[in-house]
């Protein structure tokens, strides 16, 4: 039987794969019903609904996404990574350190908190 950390982990993996695939149905699925998705400072997208809607504004313009892993741990439900997103939106490539907490229950994303410049991520996508 795995313990809490190890299936953490594997729901943070799950999620991680889905990202670096584009399939944003199952992103969405992996965050629980009223799971909340956080670029921090930014305003939470709380529930699902709300989660699909932030998706649905920005995945139109991504091409290509990788998540370069540096450090991914999970201490029980917490799940705590460090990563540069490598991506192409809209035609332009671009990569941003980001540092990132999931809260996971249930098998489920209940909430993950984003960390990164938000300059960098503005410029890197052409805003």
């Amino acid at each position: 039987m795995m313990d809490r950390s190890e299936t953490s982990l594997g729901v943070a993996r799950a999620m991680i794969d889905a990202w670096r695939s584009l399939d944003w149905a199952r992103v969405v699925n992996i965050f629980a019903e009223d799971g909340v998705l956080q670029i921090v400072p930014l305003r939470p997208y709380a529930g699902r609904a709300a989660i699909k809607a932030h998706l649905d504004q920005i995945a139109s313009g991504i091409e290509r996404l990788d998540f370069s892993i540096k450090h991914l741990n999970a201490i029980g439900h917490i799940v705590l990574f460090e990563r540069t997103d490598e991506f192409v939106y809209k035609g332009k490539p671009a990569a941003v350190p980001v540092a990132g907490v999931m809260n996971i229950a249930d098998g489920h994303v209940k909430a993950w908190r984003e960390y990164m410049d938000l300059a960098t991520m503005a410029k890197a996508m052409g805003s």
